[in-house]
């Protein structure tokens, strides 16, 4: 070979070699996640925040408009906020029985415009202490009130709590399924779908050569700077079959996550 076939050769190697980021597909799928992510922050805090602030300010005033029993002593008291979150809860103790606490939340919240919404009995790790609970909904909030039950010994006798965004009066109050939000929903679809798409990517190559081309082109893969920091760690001899039955592994972790994701972004959009 000649000189200037020569330069000309390695200048064409070079310009393949030295291909811009931008123009490789797997580039833009590994960053999908990443873009998702940040519109998923950028969603919590700007458009979320606010919505939880606001819910707690109306939480607070829907919680002082329901009196506690009059016998009853406050043991604690807290109002916070999350990014898609607002709670307001009391303890409380007193001597009264469990049927008088449940009338008069009954009655007070009724009386506001709650809507019962459920009564399940309540359980600490597998213990049945005798305590249950009563579930309220008004719009999209939700209260709760628990009675710990005659053989808790956990400092107060019932609590009280209105919240946003931790409850769904939609579904069953006992074993329905949690509903997130839109952002995280996206977030799993694009996760599962980019870790789904790249194991698809090494299955193809892993079950389409022979171990030694395999081999020599996980180390092609390793001079490609977007895939250093995800081959790097690798040894410089890997059995194939690590990458054939991994890879497959891979493709049904990734598109469960992404069907997941679709599921919980449909109930999000229609309630189901």
């Amino acid at each position: 070979m000649s000189n200037v076939n020569r330069h000309r050769h390695s200048a064409a190697t070079a310009e393949k070699v030295q291909k811009p980021f931008y123009k490789n597909w797997l580039t833009w799928i590994g960053l999908a996640p990443v873009l998702i992510f940040a519109i998923f922050l950028g969603y919590e805090f700007i458009v979320q925040e606010p919505k939880a602030k606001r819910a707690q300010a109306e939480l607070e005033v829907e919680f002082s408009s329901i009196v506690a029993l009059p016998e009853a002593l406050t043991v604690s008291h807290s109002a916070s906020h999350k990014t898609s979150q607002a709670l307001v809860d009391a303890t409380y103790i007193t001597s009264a029985n469990p049927a008088d606490i449940f009338k008069h939340y009954d009655e007070a919240l009724k009386k506001q415009g709650w809507q019962p919404y459920g009564v399940s009995g309540t359980r600490d790790w597998g213990r049945d202490l005798g305590g249950e609970s009563a579930y309220y909904c008004k719009g999209d909030y939700s209260a709760q009130l628990q009675y710990t039950g005659q053989q808790a010994n956990y400092g107060w006798t019932y609590a009280f709590s209105a919240s946003w965004g931790l409850g769904d009066c939609r579904t069953e109050a006992q074993g329905g399924r949690v509903k997130q939000t839109v952002p995280a929903s996206l977030f799993m679809i694009g996760f599962g779908s980019f870790f789904a798409v790249l194991a698809g990517y090494y299955t193809r190559n892993a079950w389409t050569k022979s171990a030694d081309e395999y081999l020599q082109w996980l180390r092609q893969q390793r001079k490609s700077k977007w895939a250093n920091f995800w081959l790097s760690a690798m040894p410089k001899s890997y059995p194939v079959w690590n990458d054939r039955i991994g890879s497959i592994l891979g493709i049904a972790i990734g598109s469960f996550m992404a069907l997941v994701g679709a599921y919980s972004l449909w109930r999000n959009i229609f309630g189901g």
